[in-house]
């Protein structure tokens, strides 16, 4: 599809998707155009959610691929919950720190 695609062709295509048994999974590439950023969540939402790999819908049984990566780099290094709250609460104060923000 190219730039200047409507919000109505996108939804036409991922319907006929949805529809063919040998298609196993959608990808919507993200961002999406200007025009069409406001129609996001109903584009989305028109995917099967069987058919949802990147796991943008809420009831997806997949998970986002970065979301995927930090949890098998949390259980490849054997970081617990309680290092993981700390890290992230390091990180965000570092974040604001470093660009003179207050926590």
């Amino acid at each position: 599809m190219n730039k200047y695609v409507s919000k109505v062709e996108i939804v036409e295509k991922i319907v006929e998707l949805n529809n063919d048994e040998s298609v196993s999974g959608i990808m919507l590439q993200l961002p999406l155009p200007e025009e069409l950023v406001l129609y996001q969540k109903e584009i989305v939402d028109n995917i099967d959610a069987r058919k949802d790999v990147d796991g943008l819908r809420d009831d997806s049984p997949y998970v986002t691929p970065v979301v995927a990566a930090i949890e098998q780099i949390l259980k490849y290094q054997k970081i617990t919950f309680a290092m993981t709250i700390t890290l992230i609460l390091y990180l965000l104060w570092d974040m604001r720190f470093c660009r003179g923000e207050s926590f």
